[in-house]
């Protein structure tokens, strides 16, 4: 049930990713097309350009989840949801999963695309080598941002799937909250949640005998002990924050269901 669940939940979404998709394609060959006059200001502007696509197209990619589960699980689609002879725990395991995997897709999609950026707007640039750099470089710094990852997307899912179980409430459906209440519950839950995370991350560097300020302000490639101490509590506030969001999240759907 589970991979019929999430089958659904992937194929959902494709319209609106794969619109995503075809807009960095067109940006691509628009680039592309600038490039062969020869012209600085058109390659500055297509380079603006492509960095406010790149914020639109990530906060696209969060209103698609917000939209997707607030009206599957509350909204016109809600019905069809429950009728379904699924756990409610699968169903929001599914649907969480199906947004993990389109946030890899996005991901993916974006490094695509400014490679291929990079590389019409500098065509003599040695794009393989200038790679080979970057990741030498950002190698001590890996498992940090590998854990920032998995820590944005998997934790802002599970705080839209909280939010969402949130507006669900009957104090807030009978106010016509909606999506609005949605929205300013992920706000209020995800400021709480980086709040826990600075102070933990703070307390793992002083248990550590780390001093953030002086040790990485003045030689940041020898701070790896100050990133391996925030890298662990990440990780163990990733892990807390799953297991009680998704607990919460789930008691509340059922009570919805209930109702």
């Amino acid at each position: 049930m589970l991979g019929k669940l999430l089958k659904y939940d992937l194929q959902n979404s494709v319209k609106y990713y794969a619109t995503m998709a075809a807009i960095l394609v067109c940006s691509i060959i628009i680039a592309f097309l600038c490039s062969l006059t020869k012209i600085s200001v058109l390659s500055t502007i297509v380079f603006g350009f492509s960095y406010l696509l790149t914020f639109l197209l990530v906060g696209g990619y969060f209103l698609v989840c917000f939209t997707r589960f607030y009206t599957q699980m509350c909204g016109n689609e809600s019905y069809l949801t429950y009728m379904v002879p699924a756990s409610i725990g699968k169903t929001v395991f599914s649907k969480l999963l199906a947004a993990l995997l389109w946030g890899i897709v996005i991901i993916v999609m974006l490094i695509g695309f400014w490679t291929a950026l990079v590389y019409i707007t500098f065509p003599n640039l040695n794009l393989s080598t200038q790679i080979d750099n970057v990741l030498e470089t950002l190698k001590p710094f890996t498992s940090f941002l590998m854990i920032m990852v998995v820590f944005l997307l998997l934790v802002s899912n599970l705080l839209i799937a909280l939010s969402s179980a949130i507006s669900c409430l009957p104090v807030v459906k009978n106010r016509n909250g909606g999506l609005g209440i949605l929205i300013i519950s992920f706000f209020v839950l995800y400021q709480l949640s980086v709040i826990v995370l600075v102070a933990v991350s703070m307390i793992m560097v002083l248990l550590s005998g780390g001093s953030f300020t002086s040790e990485f302000l003045s030689n940041p490639a020898s701070s790896s002990l100050i990133f391996n101490s925030v890298s662990n509590a990440m990780l163990g506030c990733t892990v807390m924050y799953t297991i009680l969001f998704y607990i919460i999240s789930v008691h509340l759907f059922r009570k919805h269901r209930r109702i």
